[in-house]
């Protein structure tokens, strides 16, 4: 089967369109502001068995294509509003843009050519004028195993669009993507609740992270790392220490970048490393849609405290603190409220603002939690998943995701090349993780006999 374009039936009159969230026109601000920064973001996908052919991958995504219209989704002027943008159907997507093939340098398979897949294609751009995804088979000589690399922009997706994205490429034909992180919105907004959540807001710390933590501002090319370990192993973690494993994964960086930089932290003169936490407002009614709907909060890492308990109980004081708060009334009440130029610009403004104090905003850290299985590409099994951040260059040293699929979790890390030895960070998270959770029950002799 050859395939090289979508099309699709479209009617002559007025094409549909959908409104741009809050987020998608605060990340198109500043993405217009800042051309030269990419906000592309990639999620690797290890498959088992023997990889297909060209024309064969290439017939997986076309069905895709045609079965889910969100795929082909891209930006365009809104109808009767030309300065104005909206998400309106592609009628003719392009297949050999989308679905590609990128072919390992000799020497590498597995994970490290990945990985080597995403620091390359990172120094490339997604076209904004198609939608805004590619997605990328590697293809390093195994016969027994192969990897996808997927790639996204943060205009129109955050961590819950990318896993309806996968699903729609890779989950059961006819299947609806999982609900993921759905919050309904508040019937009425109190006062008293738009008051905690503004006062939530306003704890960013902007400014406070230091440069020379990181070797210097920010620079380079992004380098691309990741940890694997299991969901046992991150709740047997948790259960010990009567927390959450989004606090696990949270101390354990803490832990990583202590462990990494130990002569930079002190409990007293420097003793947290800001970091920003997304949490998804997505309502009900845009579960299947390819946009971005978060607030966010802001989590000191506490890198200066030397315990690594007193660590994990401090994080996990803090996020109680933060469900305490109706997450994003603000930015819900702002959206109501402000033209979509008005939030552009302003996301203009914080933009030139990052370009000025680069390297002291806070990091960013995400949970979108794993996606569930089944998920197959031409028939093949996918057994794991890392996310990979994006990272505003000269803006931000390194940014983390927690993500996986089924039993098995994956954190991925991005990191500026200027950062020295920042590789060691995704090992060191995970030595800290095997801390917290202690060592793996063992089996009993009897069960150990019937296995």
């Amino acid at each position: 089967m050859r395939v090289t374009t979508i099309s699709t039936e479209h009617g002559t009159g007025t094409p549909e369109f959908r409104r741009l969230s809050f987020w998608d026109q605060a990340y198109l601000g500043y993405q217009q502001a800042t051309p030269d920064q990419s906000l592309d973001k990639g999620t690797l996908l290890f498959v088992d068995g023997p990889p297909p052919g060209d024309e064969e991958w290439r017939a997986h995504i076309a069905e895709r294509l045609v079965r889910w219209p969100a795929l082909r989704e891209r930006l365009a002027p809104m109808p009767n509003a030309p300065r104005e943008w909206a998400w309106v159907p592609d009628p003719d997507a392009d297949l050999r843009y989308h679905a590609a093939v990128w072919a390992a340098p000799d020497g590498l398979t597995g994970r490290p050519a990945g990985l080597a897949a995403v620091d390359a294609i990172a120094t490339t751009r997604l076209d904004l004028t198609r939608p805004p995804w590619r997605v990328f088979l590697v293809r390093d000589g195994r016969a027994d195993g192969f990897t996808i690399l997927y790639r996204a922009n943060h205009v129109q997706q955050d961590g819950t669009a990318m896993h309806s994205a996968l699903w729609m490429l890779f989950g059961p034909a006819g299947a609806p993507p999982p609900p993921g992180r759905l919050r309904p919105r508040p019937t009425r907004i109190r006062l008293r609740d738009l008051v905690a959540d503004l006062a939530e807001a306003v704890q960013n710390p902007g400014g406070s992270n230091d440069l020379s933590v990181w070797g210097g501002r920010p620079e380079g090319p992004s380098r691309h790392h990741l940890a694997e370990t299991d969901l046992p192993t991150l709740r047997r973690a948790s259960r010990h220490h009567g927390v959450t494993i989004n606090d696990v994964y949270l101390a354990a960086l803490a832990g990583a970048v202590r462990a990494w930089s130990p002569a930079a932290w002190d409990p007293d003169t420097r003793p947290a490393l800001h970091a920003a936490m997304p949490i998804s407002i997505r309502p009900p009614s845009e579960q299947l849609a390819l946009s971005n709907h978060s607030a966010v909060s802001w989590v000191p890492l506490p890198c200066g405290e030397p315990d690594r308990r007193r660590r994990l109980e401090l994080v996990a004081a803090r996020t109680r603190q933060i469900k305490k708060v109706e997450p994003g009334l603000l930015v819900r009440s702002l959206e109501s409220r402000l033209r979509p130029s008005v939030i552009r610009r302003v996301s203009a403004a914080v933009a030139r603002a990052d370009a000025r104090t680069g390297g002291k905003s806070p990091i960013q850290v995400s949970n979108p939690r794993g996606i569930s299985g089944p998920l197959a590409a031409v028939g093949r099994p996918i057994t794991g998943l890392v996310h990979l951040p994006l990272r505003l260059n000269g803006v931000q040293p390194l940014n983390v995701v927690l993500s996986g699929i089924d039993d098995q979790v994956g954190a991925g890390f991005t990191v500026a090349a200027s950062v020295p030895d920042g590789g060691r960070i995704a090992d060191l998270w995970l030595d800290e993780v095997h801390h917290l959770a202690g060592p793996a029950p063992a089996i009993p002799t009897a069960q150990i006999a019937t296995l």
